[in-house]
């Protein structure tokens, strides 16, 4: 099994529960400095679950696909429209974010190869 890495601060209590459950995703915490580009050399998905009504183009998108990391995230603010691209960027509705966020996480989980780089 892949190991999976995920960067997430704040989460809905029901998909930060949900993650918590799955074999081969880690909790890293916060990455500063130097080992920020080691991290994302390792990790597999960036979840973003922004609530943040006026989200224009997020820095920790655009840091994650730099880096060539994939990101799921909502449709908020500018975020659909400028960024997603249902490939790199996946912004998905907040009523269904947990089951989608949960669902993309669990794919990436069992087969890393899903994810493009």
């Amino acid at each position: 099994m892949p190991r999976t890495s995920l960067l997430m601060l704040r989460l809905e209590p029901d998909l930060r529960d949900r993650l918590r459950r799955m074999t081969g995703v880690e909790w890293p915490g916060a990455v500063h400095g130097e080992q920020r580009a080691a991290f994302y050399r390792a990790v597999d998905l960036r979840v973003f679950p922004t609530v943040y009504v006026h989200e224009s183009e997020p820095l920790v998108i655009l840091e994650a696909l730099a880096h060539g990391v994939p990101v799921v995230t909502t449709r908020r603010g500018c975020i659909a429209s400028v960024l997603a691209d249902g490939a790199a960027v996946q912004a998905l509705d907040e009523a269904r974010f947990v089951d989608a966020a949960a669902a993309v996480v669990g794919e990436v989980c069992r087969d890393a190869s899903n994810v493009e780089r």
